[in-house]
């Protein structure tokens, strides 16, 4: 399903999975009301164009994408250490 594109449908899935993934977890670590509230429209955003893009490969008789990357991983993980180490301050 990669559509010739070198599994451009298959990256766009998975960055979007990342991107939710990472929202998320940034949206439960803020104090912040307004910021939690955005980060989580963002990552339900991002989950609905992944699953979009799920269903048009799904459609083509192909197996979608259901896990984002590795570099994501990296990415929640760096977000989970510097929330723990910002002490509190939501500008960090």
């Amino acid at each position: 399903y990669d559509v010739g594109h070198d599994g451009l449908l298959a990256n766009l899935i998975a960055f979007n999975l990342d991107s939710a993934d990472v929202l998320e977890a940034a949206a439960k670590r803020v104090d912040a009301a307004p910021y939690a509230r955005l980060f989580r429209q963002i990552s339900g955003e991002r989950r609905r164009q992944a699953e979009e893009l799920q269903s048009y490969v799904s459609v083509n008789a192909e197996e979608p994408k259901t896990k984002g990357t590795a570099a994501g991983s990296f990415r929640k993980v760096w977000v989970d250490l510097r929330t723990a180490l910002n002490g509190g301050d939501n500008y960090v």
